[in-house]
């Protein structure tokens, strides 16, 4: 964004100052300058369609999702629900915070909505909308991890936290210790 606003500054042949951004330095200068236009329907007829459907799929989609959400905190069985929406439910395996899901595939928000559900409550509070579609999660099971294992985890996680702390330390120390520095440049030191 800050590229393009930068960009769009510009008038014709003006070459701008120095722009530092993120991954770099930059000069910029406008050599042509083509107005924007609104295409002929009949060149983007097909994309537009195409969008127009997808977006209703979708429409339908989450209002279905959030049909059966509200049907199945109203109290039916699963197999109720399935029977009257013809929606399958699917169970996972057992997952962790930072794994793919099976079947599903790399999806934060349903992993964090996953770890606040609980027996009191089971359902998410609202359908997830994911790379392919829209979920309804609801807690089936949940494991705690086995005790001697998470002893083992947690002291390479303890000395994994004391080293990036370490280094932290250090970059800040480093940093102040630039700070303070006074650089000065001696002529014919090296010859």
């Amino acid at each position: 964004k800050a590229f393009a606003d930068a960009a769009f500054a510009l008038s014709g042949n003006q070459i701008s100052e120095i722009q530092d951004f993120d991954d770099g330095f930059y000069i910029l200068q406008v050599i042509e300058s083509i107005p924007g236009k609104i295409p002929e329907l009949a060149t983007v007829k097909e994309a537009v369609t195409g969008d127009l459907k997808k977006e209703k799929q979708a429409a339908l989609a989450e209002e279905k999702a959030k049909e059966l959400l509200a049907a199945l905190k109203s109290g039916p069985t699963e197999e109720d629900a399935e029977s009257d929406s013809g929606v399958v439910f699917k169970t996972t395996d057992y997952f962790k915070r930072s794994d793919q899901i099976k079947d599903i595939g790399w999806e934060n928000e349903i992993s964090q909505m996953a770890f606040t559900l609980s027996s009191t409550q089971p359902l998410g509070e609202d359908v997830i909308r994911g790379k392919n579609g829209f979920y309804v999660i609801r807690l089936n099971d949940r494991r705690l991890p086995d005790p001697q294992e998470f002893d083992k985890e947690k002291k390479q996680l303890q000395e994994i936290l004391s080293q990036q702390k370490e280094l932290k330390a250090f970059k800040l120390w480093l940093s102040e210790a630039r700070k303070k520095s006074e650089i000065t440049i001696q002529e014919g030191f090296g010859n």
